[in-house]
């Protein structure tokens, strides 16, 4: 829903549980912000270890950033969806897991819980909300607080290979930085990475992560 009862500060975070009964592929939101239209938004998705729910763990230290905004996101005015495009898809997979989002600049507007509006489901995955904070990860937390956004994901089966090179134009000498974000649903993960940098056939470097200088 994007009819709100409630808002939060500017910068705060808002928490709820994402279950999945299937791997799936987040790839962008829409949220309800309190800024004009056109404010540009600055947006983090978070997550806790799979099978930890939000709920009791909104100040704990385990969350870690999953996804951002690809810089393009803007404000399509209050209580109307904002869309979020995410720089890079995240994998989520099946089972439950609390996420938390923040978007800085904006407050976010939420719905007071009632206990029959917070939870929703497509089938596929569904949404167990939730609480909110002033302050991202710290206390006071208030709560039942019902998220006003929607997640665009895609199922995801065998492996999402993602790679990404930093910078890539300059003068020469340029010194590039290489890293692997591809992920699988395989139990047993991607066991090697290898680099062809200058496209001759022949691989010049091994692992996560790789750095060339181009003359």
């Amino acid at each position: 829903t994007f009819v709100n009862n409630n808002s939060g500060s500017v910068g705060g975070a808002v928490y709820f549980d994402l279950s999945a009964g299937q791997p799936i592929l987040l790839q962008e939101l829409e949220v309800n912000v309190d800024a004009p239209l056109g404010t540009p938004l600055q947006v983090t998705v978070h997550a806790l270890p799979s099978g930890t729910g939000y709920a009791g763990n909104e100040a704990s230290a385990a969350w870690t950033t999953v996804a951002v905004d690809d810089g393009t996101a803007r404000s399509f005015g209050p209580d109307r969806a904002s869309r979020v495009p995410l720089l890079a898809q995240h994998l989520l997979l099946a089972g439950t897991q609390g996420i938390a989002v923040v978007v800085r600049g904006a407050a976010q507007r939420y719905t007071n819980g009632t206990g029959v509006n917070q939870s929703y489901s497509d089938g596929v995955i569904t949404l167990t909300l939730g609480s909110a904070s002033p302050l991202p990860f710290q206390s006071p937390v208030f709560a039942p607080r019902v998220w006003n956004g929607s997640i665009g994901y895609t199922p995801f089966t065998g492996l999402h290979p993602d790679f990404h090179a930093t910078p890539t134009v300059g003068p020469a000498p340029l010194a590039v930085t290489f890293v692997d974000s591809s992920f699988t649903v395989d139990p047993g993960g991607i066991t090697g990475v290898q680099w062809d940098v200058d496209g001759d056939g022949t691989f010049d470097y091994f692992g996560a992560s790789a750095q060339h200088t181009y003359a």
